[in-house]
Order: structure tokens, then C-alpha cells, then sequence
């Protein structure tokens, strides 16, 4: 009977502990997106074929996707066949719930899967369900892509 105890109490203190580890987690993601961001690549995976890496660096090298914290963002891409002139701006909100980044942009709202976040590497995509690639459908490997972007020292 003890040892049920024990055993009862352990299980309890580690919910509680895991509960506010995801909360923490969730609020530690959204402090790491603040900043500027550069594109690295473009990554993608068909079921039964496999992954491929698409390069995105570019002559310009200056796009930027830059998170603010009050919770706006702006993306910037150049465009390198006249001579780097801003060819796409455009800005909006952004929020973080659990592993999704939510941005609004002119009242159009929009989900991307956060597939990886840390100090210098952002990765940010979906995973595709209804996706024309798919060609082995007992593959236990999902479709997905996301883009890679590298934090910006200043």
C-alpha cells in the first residue's frame, strides 16, 4: 500500500512538473522568434522518396523575416535582377500556440508548423496531407516542408 502511494504521488508531481514545462517551452519558443531571421533553404519530404534540400541564398543576400516583441512581424525579399530593389514587403501579427507560429497579415490569417526553434536556426512549414507526391501510402515517413532561416547577428 505504501509503495502505491509513493508510486501515486510520483505520477502526480510529475504532471504538474511537465504542465508548466510545456507552458514555459511554449513562452521560451515565442522569446526565441524575436529577432531578424535570413533564408537558408527549402526543405521537403514525399512520402517513399524522400528529403530534398533547395538552396535559398541569393545574390542580394539580404531578405529577412523580423519577429518584434510586441507581437508584429515584416518579411523583406529582394530581388538580385535589379540590383537588389525591394520587390515583396509586407507586415502583420504573429502569436505562438504550442508548435504553431499564427500570422495575420491585412486581416488574413495564416498557420505555419514550428518545426525547429533555438538561438541561431528557425524552422517553420506543414505537413502535407493531401499532397500530389504522395506516393507510398504505408510509409510510416510523412510529407512535409519547411523553410530553414539563420538568426541575423547584429
Amino acid at each position: 500500500m505504501k509503495r502505491l502511494i509513493i508510486m501515486l504521488a510520483a505520477v502526480c508531481i510529475s504532471q504538474v512538473y511537465y504542465s508548466c514545462s510545456k507552458d514555459e517551452n511554449q513562452e521560451n519558443i515565442g522569446v526565441l522568434l524575436i529577432g531578424e531571421w535570413q533564408p537558408r533553404q527549402f526543405v521537403y519530404n514525399c512520402e517513399g522518396i524522400g528529403e530534398n534540400t533547395v538552396e535559398t541564398g541569393t545574390f542580394c543576400d539580404q531578405d529577412r523575416l523580423i519577429f518584434l516583441a510586441n507581437g508584429t512581424f515584416s518579411s523583406i525579399s529582394y530581388d538580385n535582377e535589379d540590383n537588389c530593389s525591394t520587390s515583396q514587403s509586407f507586415s502583420g501579427n504573429w502569436a505562438v500556440a504550442e508548435n504553431d507560429l499564427f500570422l495575420v497579415v491585412d486581416e488574413d490569417p495564416s498557420v505555419a508548423q514550428i518545426f525547429r526553434a533555438n538561438s541561431q536556426i528557425l524552422r517553420l512549414g506543414d505537413l502535407l496531407t493531401d499532397n500530389p507526391c504522395d506516393t507510398n501510402f504505408d510509409s510510416q515517413e510523412p510529407s512535409f516542408y519547411y523553410y530553414e532561416y539563420q538568426r541575423v547577428e547584429d
